[in-house]
């Protein structure tokens, strides 16, 4: 499988790589005490705390994310 020229393209631009892996040595295992490291979440919880704050949200399995829906109000005078 071949990747999107376009999507290959944005991933050179922005110097996807090296950002990744800048991120990746800053945040590993080697580097993050055990007590600083991010713990498992239950996802309702975490679905029930975004409702209480407003946000409408959903959760996508396949990449493991949170996707939440913000709406921008504004008035032109």
């Amino acid at each position: 499988m071949e990747l999107n020229p376009i999507i290959k393209q944005a991933l050179i631009i922005i110097d996807f790589i090296e950002r990744y892996q800048r991120l990746s040595d800053e945040y590993s295992a080697e580097k993050v005490p055990s007590e600083e490291r991010l713990v498992y979440v239950d996802k309702d919880e975490v679905f029930e705390i975004l409702s209480k704050l407003g946000f409408e949200a959903s959760f996508d399995s396949r990449e493991k994310f949170f996707k939440i829906k913000e709406e921008f109000r504004f008035r032109m005078t």
